[in-house]
């Protein structure tokens, strides 16, 4: 892997459930996707489920190369998650990216 100094940047990906009972299949999609792709750069990830609102779900992974992270956002195996996921879903999605601030 490369890595850019010790900086870390953090992806959230946040979606929307169409109901709890499919919140563990985004989970699931989310998971057989990057047990497909293991991308260089790719330091980690998990898919999470809000206790309080149990349709929000959020998808973080880590990476160790921001150029990496961007290679797999604009990916045809990421598009074709994001396929996956759409009859789970209700909405649009949210996107942020973070970075150590040190």
């Amino acid at each position: 892997m490369i890595f850019e100094g010790d900086t870390m940047y953090l992806f959230l990906y946040r979606v929307r459930a169409k109901s709890p009972d499919v919140a563990p299949d985004i989970c699931r999609v989310f998971d057989h996707a990057l047990s497909l792709f293991q991308e260089p750069g790719w330091l980690g990830g998990s898919c999470v489920v809000n206790l309080d609102d149990p349709c929000d779900v959020l998808i973080y992974e880590k990476w160790g190369n921001l150029a990496e992270m961007r290679a797999w956002l604009d990916s045809s195996a990421r598009q074709q998650a994001h396929r996956d996921l759409e009859p789970y879903t209700d909405g649009p999605s949210r996107e942020t990216t973070y970075r150590d601030a040190v």
